[in-house]
């Protein structure tokens, strides 16, 4: 943005928001491109990575969900509900995945697998209304709710090119003894999918989930036998 447009925006004079820039662009919070416009700087992105990693859910989970993403050679993505959305917190592409998922980026908070994890887990009330992001999104709110009832009852969510053409992939959450903390998904091209199974790669971040969950206190994600 110009520094008109900055100070226009926040309702503040030229002068004074050049002072803030200035002070900002000596932290790294802002950069100066060559067109004389103010872009975020390197150390937000610092500040954020530090977010995500700080997250108890990024801590459970986020290391077995990289290595499964290797092994299967799909797009791992951790994500928490903020401010009606899901925010992503990190993403990783395993070899040869070519779904690239930006960091910081939001998805609509009823969208597809995730939208399914999250009210199955949240128990938050069901949107009125679902809007349609490709040619297989659900939009009938009965469909919505059986699909978010199977995800209660098998442990993950299918989004079966819902959100964008040409992609699937499975999400489930993450809880702790304070409830929901968040979802992890993977997710690939439509020919991944289909050579391995929807079942198969859904099972395994179930499984990577309830491993999460009960290390963060959730005990009746996991059932154990004998002693620990």
């Amino acid at each position: 943005m110009t520094l008109s447009a900055i100070a226009e925006a926040t309702g503040v004079a030229a002068s004074s928001a050049h002072a803030t820039l200035n002070h900002l662009l000596s932290l790294d919070a802002v950069v100066l491109t060559e067109h004389k416009r103010y872009a975020l700087g390197p150390v937000l992105h610092y500040l954020g990575a530090a977010y995500a990693r700080g997250t108890p859910m990024y801590r459970a989970a986020w290391i077995e969900a990289v290595n499964v993403a290797n092994e299967l050679g799909v797009t791992a993505v951790s994500a928490t509900a903020w401010d009606g959305r899901h925010l992503i917190l990190n993403a990783h592409r395993g070899p040869g995945s070519d779904v690239a998922v930006p960091f910081g980026g939001g998805v609509p908070l009823a969208a597809a697998s995730w939208g399914k994890t999250y009210y199955a887990t949240t128990g938050e009330p069901l949107p009125e209304k679902l809007e349609a992001y490709t040619a297989h999104s659900i939009v009938d709110l009965g469909e919505f709710r059986d699909a978010v009832e199977t995800t209660r009852t098998r442990g993950y969510a299918v989004d079966d090119e819902e959100y964008y053409p040409g992609v699937k992939g499975v999400s489930a959450s993450v809880t702790s003894s304070h409830g929901y903390e968040g979802l992890i998904a993977f997710l690939g091209a439509k020919v991944v999918f289909e050579e391995l199974g929807f079942s198969r790669i859904g099972e395994r971040l179930a499984r990577i989930a309830d491993r999460a969950s009960h290390t963060l206190g959730d005990t009746e994600r996991l059932r154990l036998f004998g002693q620990v």
